[in-house]
């Protein structure tokens, strides 16, 4: 707990090594997980702007400027520092060698603001001759990045698709069921001759993504279905809880995460497996620790108004809970607060008061999802366990996210 307090409250900015060669869809996975069609404002070591025509990430402009160093940050989303290798294609063995020493030198980095949290390492399926270059497979066979996570990001799969479709088209399949079966045949082609290459590496990436559709006009869901699947797995890949944390608080707009670390910890079913045994619901300072944990598992909430949240859901226990038996009380106690916090933060206009909690709290219930989420649990959820375990997470998790839209 003191842990994630302090990295809650001192250290605002999540480090990440955007890898790839030119037009490997880099700006656009940025610019997606900023929310922005703008440009990101550079900074060198010391912290002073620095200002150039085009992007930064443009293949030419900065071309003889650029250093690994420079920060990027978008206005739409601050707690995001990039910072942006050129790709191997050019001058191979130099730029894996500077990517290798920016590794190892941040890894030494004492402050946790200044280390290195996660690697994207951009790899676009749209050229054939190309698809894996040696210097890319180099980097996997070679650099040991250590307690840093890489998730390679296949960009550009939609090409692999386009090809499957047609060898299907050729094999005699109409259009409708060459399109339903491509991206299937797709995944299964890539894995078997490309994915276990990288797989097979020294140093292989912890998970991997692969992206398709990035660039198409209605491509709204698209790409927020991306940068969720994209946060997930970067988050999954961290090693500590606490810089799980601080992902979630600099992507404060990306509620589902939050709410997926929350119900992940296991600290609602832990505590509802502790009230089975005790019979017993939450007893003193254990209600207390119980708000307290949902309190740090979403920005904006943390601080203010912990004290206040703590008074207004203990006098709504009753109303809260209904008649479930005491270990699912805690169970829809976790799921009531998660849901109510996370739309705090959906709609989050400045500083959030107890006030505020509770007009969510009220159209929680008067619109009826209180009722749907108390008996989603009964019915998927029986009092004699046991709760703490991952299928239970699993379960839990589910309920929220298929009541989460109350309609405000």
């Amino acid at each position: 707990m003191e842990e994630a307090f302090q990295i809650r409250s001192k250290y605002q900015h999540f480090r990440v090594l955007i890898m790839g060669r030119a037009n490997a869809g880099k700006t656009t996975i940025l610019k997606a997980v900023c929310g922005t069609t703008g440009e990101p404002q550079v900074y060198n070591k010391r912290g002073r702007r620095i200002r150039a025509e085009g992007s930064i990430l443009s293949p030419t402009s900065w071309r003889g400027i650029h250093n690994i160093e420079y920060e990027l940050r978008f206005r739409s989303n601050p707690g995001f520092v990039f910072h942006d290798s050129r790709g191997f294609e050019a001058g191979a063995t130099e730029e894996l060698e500077k990517a290798r020493e920016f590794i190892k030198n941040r890894a030494a980095e004492r402050s946790v603001d200044k280390q290195l949290h996660a690697i994207w390492f951009c790899l676009p399926m749209d050229q054939d001759a190309r698809m894996l270059t040696a210097a890319e497979l180099d980097f996997f066979q070679r650099c040991d990045t250590g307690k840093v996570p890489v998730i390679a990001i296949f960009t550009k799969f939609d090409s692999l698709d386009g090809k499957a479709y047609q060898e299907l088209r050729r094999e005699g399949f109409k259009h409708s069921e060459a399109q339903e079966r491509a991206p299937r045949r797709a995944d299964e082609q890539f894995e078997r001759v490309h994915l276990n290459r990288i797989l097979g590496q020294s140093y292989p990436p912890k998970k991997e993504l692969r992206v398709r559709n990035m660039h198409e006009v209605a491509g709204h869901e698209v790409i927020k279905r991306t940068v969720t699947e994209l946060l997930e797995k970067t988050s999954d890949a961290l090693d500590t809880d606490a810089l799980k944390l601080l992902l979630t608080t600099v992507q404060g707009n990306n509620v589902e995460l939050c709410m997926a670390n929350l119900v992940n910890s296991g600290h609602f079913t832990t505590a509802a497996q502790e009230t089975l045994e005790s019979g017993v619901f939450l007893p003193g300072k254990k209600m207390n620790q119980f708000i307290w944990n949902v309190g740090i598992g979403f920005p904006y909430i943390w601080g203010q108004l912990m004290d206040k949240l703590i008074a207004q859901v203990a006098a709504d226990l009753p109303r809260v809970n209904g008649d479930l038996p005491p270990p699912l009380q805690v169970l829809n106690l976790g799921a009531c607060m998660t849901i109510c916090c996370g739309i705090l933060c959906w709609h989050r206009t400045g500083m959030i008061s107890a006030a505020d909690f509770q007009r969510v709290y009220d159209h929680y219930e008067d619109s009826g999802a209180g009722d749907c989420v108390r008996a989603a649990i009964r019915e998927g959820f029986d009092d004699i366990g046991p709760h703490d375990t991952m299928e239970q997470n699993a379960k839990l998790l589910q309920i929220i996210l298929d009541h989460r839209n109350i309609g405000m």
